[in-house]
């Protein structure tokens, strides 16, 4: 079991003052994690300890060497692979497109570090071993497995993780006039469905995002973020959920700030 960058990153409201990411090896991981050895032969290997935000080429070439050096001489069954989860889904794809293997490659990370009293990795780490060790696993390229979920890392979409993990509002920086993919949209509404503000932006330089043009608002239950980009769509979208209000009042606030 071969694991990337081990520490999982800053989330949730219960990280304590100080923490930083990368700090954890993989041999501790394992170590605390009870009945880890129970369900397979597991060897740890550090590549990298690093926060995943500084993720670049050259640490994803040297993974997938790895990854497939290891298969190729029948070293390991599967392998896990613990990063932090602000580019756990870009690794997961990298390594998705490039592992020349049928074995399982699992990657997991955790939204809440060591230092929190409801800490999830430990569970994340259990479940991801669980999977690379099951013979199912076989023949569906990388996974992601966090929150009791798996993800084929083609398809991990921020969308539903944000849901789960108790969101309340979404700024979708999409293409063009803020449009997304089919899956995207269709996550989109699960989430207006679940109670949580979606508004749909752009990623592009300029242009206004206009409702119902592109995508259906209407029929989604999404808002239009007009002028406003994503970085400023979240700051008043914050507000506009702090101060209560419904979705109506909430895209008059983007058509009038």
């Amino acid at each position: 079991m071969p694991p990337e960058a081990p520490s999982p990153e800053k989330g949730g409201s219960e990280v304590e003052a100080g923490y930083s990411s990368g700090e954890v090896s993989v041999h501790s991981l394992v170590a605390a994690v009870p009945g880890l050895r129970e369900l397979a032969e597991l060897t740890g290997e550090q590549i990298a300890q690093i926060g995943s935000q500084d993720i670049n080429d050259g640490l994803w070439l040297e993974l997938a060497a790895r990854v497939n050096a290891l298969f190729a001489a029948d070293k390991a069954d599967g392998i896990v692979i613990t990063h932090g989860t602000d580019t756990a889904e870009e690794t997961g794809f990298f390594l998705h497109l490039t592992v020349k293997s049928d074995h399982p490659v699992v990657l997991t990370g955790s939204m809440r570090p060591a230092t929190s009293l409801s800490a999830d990795g430990p569970l994340n780490l259990y479940n991801a071993v669980a999977v690379a060790a099951d013979p199912g696993a076989r023949g569906r390229g990388a996974i992601v497995a966090i929150n009791n979920d798996l993800h084929s890392a083609r398809d991990v979409d921020l969308i539903r993780a944000s849901v789960s993990l108790g969101a309340r509002g979404i700024v979708m920086a999409g293409m063009g006039n803020g449009n997304v993919s089919t899956e995207a949209a269709a996550a989109l509404a699960e989430a207006v469905k679940a109670g949580v503000v979606v508004v749909r932006s752009t990623r592009v330089g300029s242009g206004d995002v206009g409702r119902n043009i592109e995508m259906d608002d209407d029929a989604l239950g999404t808002l239009a973020a007009d002028q406003l980009n994503p970085h400023k769509s979240r700051v008043l979208l914050q507000l506009c959920i702090a101060t209560g209000m419904d979705r109506g009042a909430v895209q008059d606030a983007f058509y009038r700030y």
